[in-house]
């Protein structure tokens, strides 16, 4: 690398270009032109992580995975240590190459499984205000369990459908549908206690028409019904490991 400070760099595109000139990315690179299609969708989970860890997975994501533009985000505010920049920058730099490479269906499977981690975060969060603490019906529905019990159902069969309604373009609407949908079922279920407008109303999330509310009532028809229901009766109560490396928390 030319240099280990931001100052050594004109800009964020001269860091850029020096990097994808350095030993660490090249090696990195050769790696990659060797792995087995099952080691690159592998790489592609762990690079997930790695950014999602540091903070940057929405923007990344949001951004359509254009490594520039999250990393000219970055250079404006120059919070990030150079090393740890150069690090995220070669992952997300990696994930990048190997989508240049797939076409077809084999390109599209690790990107449908990177997708579901928007809804998932956002899900885990929202399950996470202090809204739910208070008309939960149990206090064993804690955080541990409600992370669990996302991350089960993004990796459920229904979880690449749930991702590609969230990923749609000014989904906005249809994002908060998809929250009420969970809220709604997880009431149904009796993990939540109360009405629907009751628990909209709590959320922050009903408007006037208390569209959220009414969403939540139609959760019910939603394809992952009757799943949410049987994962509830079972006394979800657990992670599977292979989910939780998978999916994070």
């Amino acid at each position: 690398m030319k240099s280990n400070h931001y100052s050594g760099y004109g800009s964020a595109e001269e860091f850029l270009a020096d990097l994808k000139q350095d030993k660490m990315w090249l090696s990195m690179l050769q790696l990659l032109q060797n792995f087995s299609q099952e080691e690159l969708d592998e790489h592609i989970k762990e690079a997930c992580e790695q950014i999602r860890y540091n903070g940057l997975y929405s923007p990344w994501y949001f951004s359509g995975h254009r490594v520039e533009l999250v990393v000219d985000e970055l250079w404006k505010v120059q919070e990030m240590s150079m090393t740890n920049l150069r690090m995220l920058t070669i992952w997300m730099l990696s994930v990048e190459w190997i989508e240049a490479q797939d076409s077809g269906v084999k390109a599209a499977e690790p990107q449908a499984e990177l997708n579901r981690f928007a809804p998932k975060k956002n899900l885990q969060e929202l399950l996470k205000e202090e809204w739910f603490a208070e008309v939960r019906s149990d206090e064993k529905y804690d955080a541990v369990w409600t992370d669990g019990f996302i991350g089960e159902l993004m990796a459920s069969e229904y979880g690449e459908g749930i991702a590609r309604q969230w990923a749609v373009e000014g989904a906005r609407q249809k994002r908060n549908q998809i929250k009420a949908y969970v809220v709604g079922l997880l009431k149904d279920a009796g993990v939540l206690k109360g009405s629907y407008i009751m628990i909209g109303n709590k959320t922050g999330l009903n408007n006037k028409e208390r569209t959220f509310s009414t969403d939540m009532s139609r959760g019910k028809k939603q394809p992952y019904a009757a799943w949410v229901k049987e994962s509830v009766a079972g006394n979800f109560s657990s992670l599977t490991e292979k989910n939780a490396q998978t999916f994070g928390s």
